[in-house]
């Protein structure tokens, strides 16, 4: 049986949930800004300054975090 479950984001999260959000979103990014280079250090600073963990769960299968649900 598969095991899910959810938990409250902490601020130790930060740099995993900067990459699921980069993964999820590279896509749409790259349609908009095509040719731009990506900055990881900008970008994780934009995140971290909008970043508020109580309002995030991450997803975890077998006790790994593999995702996030925010709503």
């Amino acid at each position: 049986m598969e095991e899910y479950s959810l938990r409250t984001a902490q601020e130790n999260d930060l740099e995993f949930l900067f990459d699921v959000s980069t993964e999820a979103m590279r896509p749409v990014v790259e349609q908009l800004h095509s040719g731009e280079i990506f900055n990881r250090d900008e970008e994780l600073q934009k995140y971290k300054e909008n970043f508020t963990p109580e309002k995030i769960q991450i997803i975890q299968y077998e006790g790994q975090d593999v995702g996030r649900l925010r709503i």
